[in-house]
């Protein structure tokens, strides 16, 4: 009777070893999918929020009273004043333009929200410029905190127009750093050489690396 109770034992506590690793399997299985499934769901974000700037983009162009695309500097727009750092030239370009009171499409920054945009670089116009009372010159944002990286195709050569903000973590610091247009390893030359660029840094928050994510 007591070798049998002992036998028993025995098997019921390998049982719940076995349990325990099981479940530390799924428990590692669902970490990885639910991480896996949050990455998913900010690169589809990412490109969702692209595809609503490049709409409105052109639109932008489409309207006679512009006809081109925003430029990539506010450089002598009136009321911009004097760019104190010349850092986001080309990201709050572009948020001003979307967002000025006579710009007549459909404005990302309402549609986006108040969290798709934020002035990373802390500069400010001598004017306000756009449909809100505030100086802040914004930037829109990828999904990961990061500016979205804006150049006019008449600027792909320009050295002056590519310093911006950028994290190298979610939340952390915002550091100065050189962003390139992005050129086409087949043609060598620019992507969409004729209009312009619109990219993010991407999950790993460095720009110009393969995961970029842009309107190419």
């Amino acid at each position: 009777m007591i070798g049998s109770h002992s036998r028993k034992e025995g098997f019921t506590l390998i049982e719940l070893l076995v349990v325990i690793a099981i479940l530390g399997i799924l428990g590692a299985l669902g970490v990885t999918m639910l991480r896996s499934s949050q990455a998913d769901a900010e690169e589809l974000q990412c490109k969702a929020t692209i595809q609503t700037l490049t709409t409105a983009l052109e639109q932008y162009k489409s309207d006679r009273r512009h006809g081109a695309y925003p430029l990539t500097s506010l450089e002598g727009v009136p009321g911009a004043g004097k760019l104190t750092n010349r850092i986001n030239l080309g990201a709050e370009s572009m948020f001003v333009a979307l967002a000025s009171k006579d710009f007549r499409g459909d404005r990302p920054s309402e549609s986006l929200g108040d969290d798709s945009f934020e002035n990373t670089d802390g500069d400010v116009s001598a004017k306000p410029l756009t449909i809100y009372g505030s100086k802040d010159l914004f930037e829109f944002l990828d999904p990961w905190g990061n500016p979205f990286a804006y150049f006019n195709a008449a600027d792909y050569g320009n050295p002056a127009v590519r310093r911006y903000m950028a994290a190298s973590t979610v939340g952390g610091e915002y550091e100065i750093v050189t962003v390139k247009p992005w050129e086409n390893a087949k043609t060598k030359s620019p992507f969409r050489p004729s209009s312009y660029q619109i990219f993010s840094a991407g999950p790993d928050m460095t720009f110009n690396t393969e995961d970029d994510i842009g309107n190419w």
